[in-house]
């Protein structure tokens, strides 16, 4: 079967644009068969055009960048396409072609993580994932900052970041470190609350300031909580809480005479 360049013939603009965009079959002018590219693959009697088909034979500009390539690594796409006279592009197809590294060879940036000790390159300007001059990824980053440490009342290991170690049990003196809020709590309560002072939970708990004094001078000045706190040097929040609870017990009072 002879295939037919529509070009060289006497079609419609209609027939080459079936033809190039393969829409429809385009039927041949000699053997009068369509011809359907899908159907001829499958059949297996499918062959490219000369004129449709790229060729693939290494020709003197593979060798030259390939050449300059292996010379020079810090070359980059676009100075070793000036030099043969192609694009960038087809110089990156070449070089994967031959098995050449594609991205050039830059010192600054093939580093070596401070934490595994593995050689890295750093990811160019628009990576938008992990970029580092001292790790080579985010886990390594993170076992570097962070240690190991015991809990004092779970007693299990737990990670900690080295900044606030230095901050909490350097500068400001901490002694103790736990894992969590609530293992604080109950090691507080055991070492330093009711555990070493078991007096406290014996009768009333001791008031740090004299309620009644603060609902006595509410009633011989009328003052509120804002003039109170000033005048008691007490918190504000407090004596609020005071007179609410004053409040609330006098009204029982009365209501409990008058239902009486």
């Amino acid at each position: 079967m002879v295939i037919t360049n529509p070009r060289t013939l006497n079609t419609c603009r209609i027939c080459k644009w079936q033809w190039f965009s393969r829409k429809i079959p385009f039927t041949c002018p000699h053997c009068k068969s369509q011809l359907w590219d899908r159907e001829r693959k499958k059949a297996g009697e499918y062959k490219p055009r000369p004129e449709d088909s790229v060729s693939r034979n290494k020709g003197d500009n593979f060798y030259k960048i390939a050449n300059i390539r292996k010379a020079n690594p810090c070359a980059t796409l676009q100075s070793i396409g000036d030099k043969v006279g192609v694009s960038r592009e087809r110089v990156r197809q070449i070089l994967s072609t031959a098995s050449l590294p594609t991205r050039s060879y830059n010192p600054l940036h093939h580093l070596v993580c401070h934490q595994c000790g593995k050689n890295y390159i750093l990811p160019t300007s628009h990576y938008k994932g992990f970029s580092s001059k001292l790790f080579c990824s985010k886990e390594c980053k993170y076992n570097h900052s962070h240690i190991l440490l015991e809990c004092e009342q779970c007693h299990t290991l737990f990670p900690r970041e080295v900044s606030k170690i230095i901050t909490f049990m350097g500068k400001r003196g901490q002694q103790h470190i736990w894992c969590t809020k609530q293992c604080q709590d109950k090691w507080l309560g055991e070492h330093e609350g009711f555990g070493v002072h078991p007096e406290h939970r014996v009768g009333h708990i001791i008031k740090k300031w004299d309620y009644d004094m603060v609902w006595q001078k509410h009633l011989e000045t009328g003052y509120g909580a804002l003039k109170l706190s000033r005048l008691l040097k007490i918190p504000m929040a407090t004596i609020g809480v005071v007179l609410h609870k004053k409040k609330m017990e006098t009204q029982k009072l009365i209501l409990d005479k008058s239902l009486g």
